[in-house]
């Protein structure tokens, strides 16, 4: 008997020194090709062991190998893309990731994604109750119910507050079933138990509903037991301003002055675009006369392009200049109309705006110019000092009211806080939308079976993750920022 030292460079790039026994030297080598396969075996399950990677701006980087990152990973890009469970089982994906991305992936079942969804669910609800309960400010909320293909009802609650980095938060901190008749006890009951649940009871500062009846029953609740709603709660209950303009214009449009035109144009437009062959003859009466040839817009209830622009928002604050200005010319337009008791056409409506009950003004910044040059005193409170200020009339799409706030927080700091207060209040339910949106492409046709609590943590994880990538891109700006800030100091 004796034995051989074998030293072998395996495939995997390392060393194995072991010593192996023999008989003789007529035993053959077979047994050292045997070590070589059962040693790659052990190196392929050493995840622990670091290889050398690159990150995306090319630095060497040590990398190892985790099996639950990778899981946790595949998990948000299942829950981002919005994909069925069961994509993880293809043969393909499997393979792809094993022969082109990393031999030492295990692949798991679609019950594993669901366990570990349900899992990562609940670790990020944790971290978002913490976040919450540590912030300093007042907490704006939005909610509405929405119906799924499964006939049962859901209830959205999100959250809106600016961070300590002056950008609009929204998170949606419930997507849960409830139980029907949805009446306005049952909304109220079934939010303050999640308020409470979240520790943010005392924190809420408005809450967006729709116009329905039991929405402002439910608020009715609200005023009673919510201690930090402002005058009493007077001014917390934010009616949608999308569904007020629709019942505006749909009410407007009701006159029979309007029907019989609007009728007329409608089916004009669905005769021209109901053919491809009517659709080119269009396109070319258009062309021979000097005009870009456009498709019509579908109808669309409750949301146009051009409202959707300038009110409906979820990563900008809805209370913005714009908003106001636009408000206050519809009023005005709305004015004349009255006054007249005619229909005017846009450029007369326009044309008349300075005869109406504004007395004159034809922008919400000249009426509020009017109103600061009546303040009397000596600019010594900090109110004074800054309605002292010039009024900034013009802005351009980069114009940030947040940044201003930021940037003047030092020389304003109570109202700066009233501000971040204030500019987090969403005036339409448009986040509540956005969330019934990805409801139902979770529970699309093709996916009509699952249970409510896949349901809200497959739409919360998504709107969570996504803030998440949001605010890594917020925290590299803001270090960005503080650099500059140094390199200034250090200047000096």
């Amino acid at each position: 008997m004796y034995t051989i030292q074998y030293v072998t460079a395996g495939i995997y790039g390392h060393w194995c020194i072991i010593v192996l026994p023999g008989a003789s030297p007529k035993d053959g080598t077979s047994h050292l090709a045997d070590n070589v396969t059962s040693c790659a075996k052990k190196r392929r399950r050493d995840s622990g062991q670091p290889t050398l990677s690159q990150d995306g701006s090319g630095n060497i980087l040590a990398f190892t190998y985790s099996q639950s990152v990778a899981r946790r990973r595949l998990i948000k890009w299942i829950i981002k893309r919005e994909l069925p469970f069961n994509v993880i089982e293809e043969p393909e994906f499997a393979s792809m990731i094993k022969e082109s991305f990393c031999p030492q992936f295990v692949a798991f079942s679609r019950h594993t994604v669901r366990s570990d969804i349900v899992k990562v669910f609940k670790e990020e609800k944790t971290k978002l109750k913490e976040v919450l309960l540590a912030f300093d400010g007042k907490i704006c909320l939005t909610s509405d119910l929405w119906t799924s293909n499964q006939n049962l009802g859901y209830c959205s609650i999100t959250t809106h507050y600016v961070d300590k980095y002056w950008k609009l938060q929204k998170k949606i901190v419930s997507f849960c079933n409830i139980d029907s008749p949805h009446t306005g006890d049952a909304i109220f009951t079934f939010i303050i138990d999640k308020l409470k649940k979240l520790g943010i009871f005392e924190k809420i500062f408005s809450i967006s509903l729709d116009n329905a009846s039991s929405n402002t029953v439910a608020f009715s609740f609200f005023k009673t037991i919510l201690p930090g709603l402002p005058l009493n709660g007077r001014l917390s209950h934010v009616r949608c301003c999308c569904h007020v303009l629709n019942l505006i214009v749909t009410d407007g449009l009701s006159d029979d002055a309007f029907k019989e035109p609007i009728h007329r144009i409608k089916e004009n437009l669905g005769f021209i675009f109901g053919s491809t062959h009517r659709y080119q003859y269009f396109r070319d009466a258009c062309t021979n006369v000097g005009l870009p040839p456009k498709r019509q817009p579908v109808d669309v209830k409750h949301r146009w392009n051009s409202t959707y622009e300038i009110i409906s928002g979820t990563k900008c604050v809805d209370t913005s200049e714009s908003v106001h200005n636009e408000i206050f010319r519809l009023y005005d337009e709305y004015v004349v109309i009255s006054q007249n008791n005619v229909v005017d056409t846009p450029t007369s409506s326009a044309n008349n705006v300075a005869t109406s009950s504004t007395s004159g003004y034809n922008s919400a910044w000249a009426f509020l110019q009017t109103q600061i040059n009546n303040v009397s005193g000596s600019a010594s409170n900090e109110l004074q000092r800054y309605l002292s200020e010039p009024i900034l009339t013009e802005f351009d799409k980069e114009f940030d009211v947040l940044s201003w706030w930021r940037a003047n927080k030092q020389r304003f700091p109570i109202l700066s806080m009233m501000a971040r207060d204030v500019l987090a209040v969403p005036v339409s339910t448009d986040a509540s939308e956005s969330a019934f949106s990805a409801g139902r492409r979770v529970l699309s046709d093709y996916r009509s079976r699952l249970v409510p609590p896949l349901v809200e943590a497959s739409v919360c994880l998504k709107d969570w993750f996504e803030a998440e990538d949001r605010d890594i891109a917020i925290q590299k700006e803001e270090e960005s920022i503080i650099g500059l800030e140094m390199e200034f100091l250090n200047l000096d």
